[in-house]
């Protein structure tokens, strides 16, 4: 946790923004410091509601750079579901990434540093995942929003966590059926195995388990900008960001 801000939760989510409450316990530091360095460690907080009064579910922005109409719409086609609230389909490139978010795993932001494959160290050196992500031509970006008790609803940002992965699952296995050329970025941890075998022996499931977004250095506050979607949710919510790369 940032020294300039304490967050009244117990870790920070991966792949997460969460709206709740900022205690800043530090007059001097900039307001928005502690929700920077959670913002970096894949954890959002932020006690503003967003100014947007539309409920954009299923959205379907373009990003700004080219990309190929037919696997646009290929990509699209995975987005129809109800359980998605928003999605953009844009080019790899325009992925965003960032070395403080490298260093923010380093520091075991979270606690899953050197726990799983699908967390640093484990998931890869960052500039060969950044390179294996860009090698895709197409990234479909989703997100789903869940709504909390209150910012202490602990439970329900786990639940929504897990939803959010068996949605991805899903997803990997329609497109690994299609027999597509694809890659899947989470949130949160992978979800396959009670315990992962990490270090001890190789991955049980290597075709199958899902890095999370930030664990590949990705920056999702800038994914979200560059991709046209809400990052902020409203008070009490939690929401998820997940990447479906097409080659």
């Amino acid at each position: 946790m940032p020294q300039s801000g304490s967050v009244r939760r117990n870790k920070a989510l991966t792949g997460a923004v969460l709206t709740g409450d900022i205690v800043n316990t530090n007059p001097n530091s900039n307001a928005n410091s502690g929700t920077d360095m959670l913002r970096a460690s894949g954890g959002s907080v932020s006690p503003a509601s967003c100014g947007c009064e539309k409920n954009i579910s299923g959205c379907g922005i373009t990003g700004g750079a080219s990309v190929e109409p037919d696997k646009g719409a290929y990509a699209a086609g995975y987005m129809d579901d109800g359980r998605i609230f928003q999605y953009a389909v844009l080019s790899s490139s325009e992925i965003p990434f960032s070395q403080s978010v490298v260093e923010a795993c380093r520091q075991n932001k979270c606690g899953r540093y050197g726990t799983c494959w699908t967390c640093p160290p484990g998931v890869g050196d960052p500039e060969e995942l950044e390179a294996r992500i860009k090698s895709y031509s197409t990234a479909a970006v989703f997100t789903c929003k869940y709504e909390l008790e209150d910012s202490f609803d602990i439970d329900g940002m786990s639940r929504g966590a897990v939803t959010t992965q068996r949605i991805l699952l899903e997803k990997a296995e329609l497109l690994r059926k299609d027999g597509a050329d694809f890659m899947v970025l989470g949130c949160e941890g992978c979800i396959l195995c009670e315990k992962c075998s990490y270090p001890d022996a190789p991955c049980r499931f290597p075709d199958k388990a899902i890095p999370s977004v930030e664990a590949c250095g990705i920056n999702v506050v800038e994914l979200a900008a560059k991709s046209g979607l809400r990052y902020n949710n409203g008070p009490c919510t939690v929401t998820y960001f997940c990447l479906i790369l097409i080659r």
